[in-house]
């Protein structure tokens, strides 16, 4: 329940941001569910995650975010929301999204809040009610 809340909320606020994306490429880079694709007004959405949606209407590419299988400089929007701390290499990951996005397109990148308080309630919440996650967070940004 507490997820889902703030998923919504985090896809709300990346909406807002992209209000203008009628007419944009736009690439969600660990799309998961593609439940943020599907909130994009953009003529073209591709979703990549290293697992396949169980089901999504949107385009949708199993790829690893360290070799993106695209076209460079095509996409005007890409977002990783919550997706860069989870990589083995991170500024690999961020040079390949600097060459699949074009010049002057647009980039919205997230990261979970660093602050002690938070960092306790993950713990907390990775060993009781969300134990896939525990040990899934590869670089501490």
């Amino acid at each position: 329940m507490v997820r889902r809340v703030w998923k919504r909320r985090r896809h709300r606020a990346v909406i807002r941001l992209l209000s203008d994306a009628w007419n944009s490429r736009v690439l969600d880079l660990g799309a998961g569910d593609g439940e943020l694709l599907s909130m994009i007004p953009a003529s073209c959405k591709v979703g990549i995650d290293l697992l396949p949606p169980v089901s999504t209407s949107q385009f949708f590419i199993v790829a690893d975010a360290h070799h993106l299988p695209l076209r460079d400089s095509y996409f005007d929007i890409v977002t990783c929301l919550e997706v860069i701390e989870h990589v083995a290499d991170p500024p690999r990951v961020i040079e390949e999204i600097s060459r699949v996005l074009r010049d002057g397109g647009t980039l919205l990148i997230s990261t979970p809040d660093a602050s002690p308080i938070w960092r306790v309630i993950w713990s907390i919440w990775t060993r009781t009610v969300a134990r896939e996650w525990l040990g899934a967070h590869q670089k501490q940004l």
